[in-house]
């Protein structure tokens, strides 16, 4: 399918459960034609009982290489492969997610990179969002971007003694919000997706302008896509180290995203095409505040936090100290704001799960080795 003469984007629907007697292939259905009524999609169903995948037989790392050995692995990748976005309709069982889907998730690696996924959960209590919950670091590992929102089916609401599943209009509204979010975001992993074998012959960023190095430069309106995305990816990990879903990086909106493009001064990093890094900054009160300082999950460890961190620090005027906040769990963050010359100078917020950070005016040698005096680097 197609609109407006663009071809339409491919969403695998994936039935992890592969019990001979279940609800998951009847749920996928009803998701499948939701999303096959819309003109964007190429909705494609595919069966984890019928793909029939052994327990993971692969000699070789999936990490490593897509040198595969067996016959249903290659087809497994050339099915992943062919996807830009996935929605898997997982069961919870016994508060976690089916050893099929994880065996399925772990054949792969390359994949799945830079695409998004959604969940569409079921069970008796919860409705699977416990499964939904183990499912978010993994997917993440993957280099996936999870949605925020996703379909929650509690069988007793919807299924009868017959075993008949009649859909909510809450489940049909959560579909729907879930399929837009899918295609706003799925074009824009598209455009900054690598080509598969690429990610570890890339050498470390250098400021320049090739298409290997990485470059700083200001954020305009078109980039708030793949802001949204970067931090969603980003702060997924800080939710883990702290141990909170309270993160408002989180819980963003796209608008909200386009909104703060216009209240702080936003930088990112561009490695080719792709962001890979970003970091904002205003003046208020007198003082600089630092926020929403990412990178990629992939290219952490390069010097591109530090870089940018270096590059506000250096827009700062004279006489003026620097706040910012971060997870108070956040070891490696608190880390290089040391080295930069911060201090925690209490929570924020009053919440102890935040602590703020505060740098005092430099001068001197200090403001020279951090990039800050009356001639910013």
């Amino acid at each position: 399918m197609s609109t407006n003469g663009i071809a339409a984007l491919r969403l695998n629907v994936v039935v992890a459960s592969t019990r001979p007697v279940r609800v998951g292939d009847r749920i996928a259905a009803w998701f499948a034609r939701i999303a096959e009524a819309r003109p964007d999609f190429d909705v494609h169903v595919v069966d984890l009982a019928e793909l029939n995948l052994p327990p993971l037989d692969e000699p070789e790392a999936a990490i490593g290489s897509q040198d595969y050995k067996n016959v249903h692995t290659r087809r497994w990748s050339l099915l992943t492969a062919a996807a830009d976005a996935f929605v898997v309709v997982t069961p919870e069982y016994n508060r976690g997610y089916p050893a099929a889907l994880k065996n399925a998730l772990d054949y792969l690696f390359v994949e799945w990179q830079d695409k998004p996924i959604g969940f569409v959960s079921y069970g008796m209590t919860s409705g699977g969002l416990r499964a939904v919950a183990q499912l978010v670091p993994v997917v993440t590992a993957l280099g996936m971007v999870p949605l925020r929102d996703g379909v929650v089916v509690r069988l007793r609401e919807v299924l009868d003694d017959c075993g008949t599943l009649s859909p909510t209009a809450g489940m049909l509204d959560a579909a729907q919000a879930m399929l837009d979010d899918l295609a706003r975001l799925t074009p824009v992993l598209a455009a900054v997706r690598r080509e598969p074998g690429t990610a570890a012959a890339e050498p470390p960023g250098r400021t320049g302008s090739s298409a290997t190095d990485w470059t700083i430069v200001a954020a305009g309106s078109d980039d708030a896509g793949e802001l949204l995305t970067l931090q969603r990816a980003c702060w997924v990990q800080e939710a883990l180290a702290n141990q909170s879903l309270t993160i408002p990086a989180l819980h963003e909106s796209y608008d909200d995203v386009l909104a703060g493009l216009s209240t702080w001064d936003t930088y990112v990093v561009r490695q080719g095409a792709r962001l890979v890094g970003a970091v904002r900054q205003r003046l208020v009160d007198g003082e600089q505040e630092i926020g929403r300082l990412m990178v990629a999950p992939d290219r952490q460890g390069r010097g591109l936090g530090r870089a940018l961190l270096e590059h506000v620090l250096g827009l700062v005027p004279d006489g003026v100290g620097s706040v910012l906040t971060t997870g108070a769990q956040s070891t490696d963050n608190q880390r290089m704001y040391r080295k930069a010359g911060f201090e925690i100078s209490g929570s924020s917020t009053g919440d102890p799960g935040i602590v703020r950070m505060r740098r005092p005016a430099p001068s001197g040698a200090q403001g020279a080795r951090y990039g800050v005096g009356p001639e910013p680097n």
